[in-house]
């Protein structure tokens, strides 16, 4: 009888943890009530992505990937390498969208790469993993 009743917990322990262990992705929507700047629509070639919790730490091995900013919020992301970057919000379809209700996104003149601008997206403290700086040149 103990044998059946410990089968028997390690069962339902199994099918708890599986329904509980569901997808906490929420659906990606696009930002409707922002407004992209212009200067930033258009196709750009990234070089580097920063978190912008720990700008020291970038992300080289992004260098060499596309994005193609939209007036809509919507950011199409190309790698010809075929490979994925290591940018959190890249979807599976190829896509990323600004997520959320992001503080800003800004553009300026890059001061670690001169003749590159810099994008900063900025989200309140819920999202600072997805605040960053991506440095590039517009194509």
């Amino acid at each position: 009888m103990k044998k059946v009743l410990f089968i028997f917990s390690l069962i339902f322990a199994g099918l708890v943890f599986i329904g509980c262990s569901g997808s906490d992705d929420e659906p990606v929507q696009p930002v409707a009530d922002k407004k992209i700047p212009s200067e930033l629509i258009g196709n750009w070639k990234i070089k580097d992505y920063r978190f912008l919790h720990d700008p020291n730490f970038g992300h080289d091995e992004t260098a060499g990937f596309y994005i193609t900013i939209q007036s809509d919020n919507m950011i199409k992301y190309k790698d010809p390498n075929g490979e994925r970057s290591g940018i959190a919000f890249v979807r599976d379809d190829g896509n990323f969208y600004l997520i959320g209700q992001y503080i800003d996104f800004t553009v300026s003149d890059s001061k670690k790469f001169p003749g590159q601008k810099e994008f900063t997206i900025r989200y309140n403290n819920e999202k600072i993993y997805y605040s960053g700086i991506m440095t590039g040149t517009k194509q």
